[in-house]
Order: C-alpha cells, then sequence, then structure tokens
C-alpha cells in the first residue's frame, strides 16, 4: 500500500515492488445482463486468479456474499491455496 502513498500501519516494513493490484469488492449483481451477485464475484476472481503473477497485490473484500456462508469460505480458501501454491 505504501506504493501508492498509503499509510503502512507498522514500526518497520520491507516492501517488495508489485507489477498490478487487482481488485475484487463489493459485488453487486447485474440485472441487465442476467448475472447474480455471486456469478460476478466469480467472474472478478477468474480475472485476478489468470492476470495475477507472484508480484501481484489482490484485495478481497466480502467474497462469495451472494452465496451460503460456507460455500462461498470453501471457493475463497480454494483460491487462496492457488495463489499460495504459485509461489512455491
Amino acid at each position: 500500500m505504501s506504493m501508492i502513498g498509503s499509510f503502512v500501519p507498522a514500526v518497520q516494513a520491507t516492501i517488495g515492488d508489485i507489477d498490478r493490484i487487482c481488485t475484487c469488492i463489493n459485488s453487486n449483481d447485474n440485472i441487465v445482463e442476467g448475472q447474480s451477485t455471486f456469478s460476478v464475484d466469480v467472474q472478478r476472481i477468474a480475472l485476478a486468479l489468470s492476470s495475477s503473477t507472484d508480484k501481484s497485490l489482490i484485495l478481497i473484500d466480502e467474497f462469495g456474499r451472494g452465496t451460503l456462508a460456507n460455500d462461498g469460505q470453501a471457493i475463497l480458501a480454494t483460491i487462496i491455496r492457488h495463489w499460495l501454491r504459485m509461489d512455491a
């Protein structure tokens, strides 16, 4: 966040280079396109998955709001595991 001038609430921080920032924040349904909130969430995450690298910053908020809590949490956990494996 310091790269874009935001305050980093830490006494000390080592900030590496990032190549892009992907955000998946506050999805709503898209009635015109016939898409549910969950469908919009999944499309945003799919774009982040396909375009991110090991140097990307991914910001996700309220993922899975358009589905059951357990389902949304399970899908998000799988996505995070995928990103963690990219670095290994």
